[in-house]
């Protein structure tokens, strides 16, 4: 089967599947890249560095580009700024966070691994759609939206 997916679909079934945490704020953008508002202010039990962080600025810009998906690994590319100032380390900073998330779900440690790159991660989706019966066979975009194949 194949969808066909705006930004604001997917923000909409992430919000109704409980899977967007309410933290992420705002979503927008066109395939492949996906921008959102996230209040790091509003994180619970942060590491220091971000508790900092949301001090100066409570809100964070994330911008997160699909550049490629293989053998059910997607390869997503972010960045991080507030008020226009590039916040690179802060993704570096919450993948402790995100993993204790992920790992309340259920999913296996490494689903969020980083990439090659600073600004890379690599994202298991196959696995993570498994676990909901759910069998992922590629990822890509057209025409500013992202198409599933699935069965």
């Amino acid at each position: 089967m194949e969808l066909r997916l705006t930004v604001n679909d997917l923000a909409t079934l992430g919000r109704q599947a409980k899977i967007l945490p309410p933290i992420v704020k705002n979503v927008r953008g066109t395939a492949p890249t996906v921008e959102a508002d996230v209040a790091i202010a509003e994180i619970q039990n942060p590491p220091t560095a971000i508790r900092f962080a949301a001090k100066v600025a409570p809100v964070v810009a994330v911008s997160a580009t699909l550049r490629g998906f293989d053998a059910g690994i997607a390869r997503i590319g972010i960045a991080v700024s507030a008020r226009r100032l590039p916040l690179e380390k802060l993704v570096g900073m919450a993948m402790p966070i995100l993993e204790r998330k992920l790992s309340a779900r259920g999913l296996p440690a490494g689903t969020v691994r980083r990439g090659d790159s600073s600004d890379e991660f690599l994202v298991d989706l196959a696995s993570v759609v498994r676990t909901k019966g759910v069998e992922l066979h590629d990822l890509r975009t057209e025409d500013g939206r992202f198409v599933v194949d699935f069965s």
